[in-house]
């Protein structure tokens, strides 16, 4: 029974069990199909805002493609709008290289950012690869391995041979000018100065002007005081140092002086660099002076090998000649040679002095000026231009030289040429002004001859005996020249007219006038025309002078009466009051006194012989001279 009874009760609690079982399963079931309609409407709402994103993705993507297209096609017209420009740079081939790679560089990048993954990566790799390129062109032309063309640039020329720097822009076809000046720090010959700066583009230049240096100026003064008691070594330096170009040394024994030392000099004070300047310099005691050994003369200059000898007291005369080894104004050669023991004052030291390279001149007639500097620099001559103008010889071909061809000069000679500027034609002139200053330039002889003539204003130019255009040997031809007038005009009658009508029509006609006042005149107004100096009727041109002659109108009389209170003691005083009391009465009357003596009568009186007594009334008019005699 027992056993039953737990079988019931296990039975009841199964049952329990299932039916909680069925109850949580049934929640379960529902809760989940509540969680479903949750999430159904969380789909339904987040739907919408992922379609919403999606599209805006695609709107953003669609703009920075369309920027990166912008950007590359400003890139590209940046490029061609400047790639022009880079041909006038120095390193073109470079920056063009630079330039071109650097865009399609910008090019592939662009591609591989519009197009799918697998055309990115293969783009992607070729912008790396060009990139690579890029910098290794960059390193290979800076460490000079790849030589590219560069353009050609002016280099600084200063303190360089003016002849080298002709020739080398000669050959460049770049005209050179030049101008000369006195300079104590650049060698005669050399360039002070350029006008255009160092680094232009040569293809850039088309003429170039330098500064050359004339050496020290000569005729610069200077102040040199006393140089007695000093050594011949500072004098030495002192001589180089400011360009002393003619001392002379002279040597002797002295029993007061030391060698070296300066015993003397000719001049103290101001003087110029050329001035003549002699010094005495001291051997020493007689008795010092010993033989020498003569040292190698070869190759020193004139000046420095006599004054070995001059300090030693060696005696020696000097000849020169040509040389093509040893440079102009150096010793060739010298006998006794080197190593001779030779005696102060007795022996002689024979010099040969160089004269430099003989060179004989060309005939350089009718070449060009290149040829003419080349020529000069191989053979180390100076060179100076002019330029004339030639109706035979062609522009820029050489028309002379100052030396004939084949004359023999020395190297270091100064050479003249002169080249051809082409044909001197006759411009278009336009007025007389134009024909003076042109004719005044080139040295051309004119006549000039005038005209009235209505077509050209006046100073114009109606014709010339060689027409414009037409080539013109001022050494040969005189260009007659006919000038317009212009249109003539015709002078008034001016006569009996009034000043202010004379004027009015004086410039109406473009003449000058100009007045004069003359005398009275019975019947004529004041500023009324008696005569002109250019007769009515005649033509002239504009702006011609007339002088023309004015009346002071009908002139009037005052009846007046010389008292005796107006005499004084002396004749200066009679006369002094008369002046000034007959002036106030009426103006532009002329009295003319005479001092006489008389044996009667008082000094300062009016003489009896005076034409006017003093007391008696008398008429006097305008314009007119009145004498008055009064007693000394």
């Amino acid at each position: 029974m027992a056993r039953k009874k737990n079988t019931i009760e296990e039975n009841t609690t199964n049952e329990e069990l299932k039916e909680f079982f069925e109850e949580v399963q049934k929640e379960k079931e529902k809760l989940e199909d509540e969680t479903k309609d949750v999430e159904l409407e969380i789909t339904e709402e987040i739907k919408p805002v992922e379609v919403k994103e999606e599209k805006k993705e695609k709107k953003e993507s669609k703009f920075k493609s369309v920027l990166l297209v912008l950007a590359f096609i400003f890139a590209l017209g940046y490029y061609l709008l400047n790639i022009k420009d880079v041909f006038d740079t120095v390193e073109y081939v470079k920056n063009i290289l630079n330039a071109s790679l650097v865009l399609l560089l910008l090019f592939l990048i662009v591609i591989a950012l519009l197009t799918s993954k697998t055309a990115k990566s293969v783009f992607t790799i070729l912008s790396s690869l060009l990139l690579i390129a890029i910098v290794t062109l960059n390193i290979l032309v800076n460490k000079d391995i790849i030589k590219l063309p560069v353009n050609k640039v002016l280099e600084n020329y200063v303190n360089t041979s003016f002849a080298s720097a002709m020739k080398e822009l000669g050959e460049n076809s770049i005209k050179v000018n030049s101008s000369y000046e006195y300079s104590d720090n650049v060698i005669e010959g050399n360039i002070i100065s350029q006008d255009l700066k160092e680094g232009t583009l040569l293809k850039k230049i088309k003429e170039i002007t330098f500064i050359v240096s004339s050496g020290p100026s000569l005729d610069k003064e200077m102040i040199i005081s006393s140089w007695t008691g000093r050594t011949l070594d500072e004098l030495l330096e002192y001589i180089d140092t400011n360009h002393l170009s003619n001392v002379t040394l002279n040597f002797e024994t002295s029993n007061d002086y030391e060698k070296d030392i300066i015993i003397s000099q000719s001049t103290k004070g101001e003087i110029k660099r050329n001035t003549k300047v002699t010094f005495t310099i001291s051997l020493g005691n007689e008795n010092s002076l010993k033989d020498i050994v003569l040292d190698d003369l070869v190759n020193k200059t004139e000046f420095d090998a006599t004054l070995y000898l001059k300090r030693n007291a060696i005696k020696y005369e000097i000849s020169y000649d040509f040389s093509k080894t040893i440079k102009k104004g150096n010793v060739i050669s010298f006998t006794p040679s080197k190593g001779t023991t030779v005696k102060p004052k007795s022996d002689i030291v024979k010099l040969v002095i160089s004269k430099g390279k003989e060179i004989e001149v060309l005939d350089f007639a009718g070449k060009t000026q290149d040829e003419i500097v080349n020529w000069a620099v191989d053979n180390n001559l100076k060179v100076t231009f002019k330029e004339k103008y030639s109706n035979t010889i062609e522009k820029d071909k050489v028309i002379s030289l100052n030396y004939k061809a084949g004359e023999k000069i020395a190297e270091g000679t100064t050479i003249t040429v002169t080249t051809s500027t082409g044909k001197l034609l006759v411009p278009t002139l336009k007025n007389s002004a134009e024909l003076r200053s042109w004719a005044s330039q080139y040295n051309i002889s004119y006549t000039e001859r005038y005209e009235f003539n209505t077509k050209v204003a006046r100073g114009g130019i109606v014709s010339l005996s060689i027409p414009s255009g037409s080539p013109i040997d001022p050494e040969k031809n005189t260009l007659d020249v006919l000038i317009s007038n212009g249109s003539p005009i015709s002078v008034p009658n001016f006569v009996g007219k009034s000043k202010s009508t004379i004027q009015s029509e004086c410039n109406k006609n473009s003449l000058n006038c100009s007045f004069v006042t003359a005398g009275y005149n019975n019947g004529m107004n004041k500023d009324t025309a008696l005569s002109q100096n250019v007769p009515a009727g005649r033509q002239v041109v504009a702006g011609t002078y007339i002088t023309i002659t004015l009346t002071k109108g009908t002139p009037r009389s005052e009846s007046v009466l010389i008292q005796d209170t107006w005499l004084g003691h002396s004749p200066q005083e009679t006369i002094n009051t008369i002046k000034k009391n007959l002036s106030s009465v009426l103006s532009d009357v002329n009295f003319v006194f005479e001092i006489r003596a008389h044996n009667t009568q008082g000094s300062g009186l009016i003489h009896e012989s005076s034409p006017i007594q003093a007391g008696e009334r008398f008429t006097i008019t305008q314009g007119q001279t009145y004498k008055i005699i009064v007693v000394e």
